[in-house]
């Protein structure tokens, strides 16, 4: 387990990065101390983005149940209620995203929060991506798990 993502990443000589917009990747070897700040920044607001979109097709999926707001809503309700299992099979990423456990709406006020404060703190002008100069560029989201 990563217990300081900015220490690990100051640690690393070659960090890969990428643009969603544009799909540029490459190893930055030469960074200062702030685009390493930066960059850990930028990974976190990906990875709440993509679980803030997971959240929000899930939403969609659930809301065709009637009151699901008044149920106790768990991804383990969804993943073993007979009418979303078409729904997941075809969303393979949504089913893998369900195989952790947690409350709907919880989980969404605390996503929306932690995106908010995050955004807030992003020093934008480091992270241009340097090939479409129209995305920001942030720590590949495999990168922890392959220390």
């Amino acid at each position: 387990m990563i217990w300081c993502p900015e220490s690990t990443v100051t640690q690393v000589e070659r960090l890969p990065v990428r643009c969603d917009r544009c799909d540029y990747r490459v190893e930055l070897s030469h960074r200062s101390d702030a685009l390493d700040a930066a960059l850990v920044s930028a990974g976190y607001v990906h990875q709440l983005r993509v679980e803030w979109a997971h959240l929000q097709r899930l939403q969609t999926l659930v809301s065709a149940v009637p009151d699901w707001r008044e149920r106790f809503v768990s991804s383990g309700f969804v993943r073993r209620a007979a009418e979303f299992q078409e729904a997941l099979q075809a969303d393979p990423a949504l089913h893998e995203f369900l195989r952790s456990s947690f409350r709907l709406v919880p989980r969404f006020q605390f996503v929306e929060s932690a995106l908010r404060e995050h955004e807030s703190e992003l020093q934008i002008s480091l992270l241009h991506c340097p090939s479409c100069m129209d995305g920001f560029i942030h720590i590949e989201p495999t990168f922890f798990t392959r220390l």
